[in-house]
Formats: C-alpha cells, sequence, structure tokens
C-alpha cells in the first residue's frame, strides 16, 4: 500500500481538479464492473494502464508510467484477452 509523504505534489486547485477527476475514474471502474471499488481485486499493473489512459497518456508515456517489467506483462495479459474473445 501506497504511504503519502507529507510534501504535496498538487496545488489546492490542482488537487480538486484531480480529485474530480479519480472520482470519475472510480466510478467508471463501478459502473464497467457492477461491483463496488472496495469489493474489486485488481491487478496493480492494469490498474495503472486504466489510469494512464483515462488521464489521456499515449501508448508510450502509459508504459513509461508502468516500467518495461509491468508494460512487458500487461501487453500479454491483452493478447491474452484478446485471442479469449476471438
Amino acid at each position: 500500500m501506497f504511504t503519502p509523504r507529507k510534501t504535496h505534489l498538487l496545488l489546492p486547485q490542482e488537487a480538486e481538479q484531480f480529485t474530480a477527476q479519480l472520482t470519475r475514474f472510480r466510478r467508471k471502474l463501478e459502473e464497467e464492473s457492477g461491483e463496488p471499488v472496495e469489493g474489486m481485486e485488481v491487478n496493480a499493473a492494469l490498474l495503472l494502464l486504466d489510469v494512464s489512459k483515462f488521464m489521456g497518456l499515449n501508448e508510450t508515456q502509459a508504459c513509461d508510467v508502468l516500467g518495461k517489467s509491468a508494460a512487458a506483462h500487461v501487453a500479454v495479459i491483452l493478447e491474452t484477452q484478446v485471442k479469449l474473445k476471438n
């Protein structure tokens, strides 16, 4: 679990906007999964990818957020999901 530090990365007005964006993201997760966020078990790498996409990052930027190992892991998961749908 992430332990926040006392330093703040966002200005107060930025924090309000970020809060609103993350709230919309949570609601989207709940809507798409059909369950409340506290009942979800998620892969952290997939969650970071979803947050990155939701925040408007491109694929390269999202991969930078994930790091090389997690990006490769997510690619395998997504490839497997595509194969299962076909």
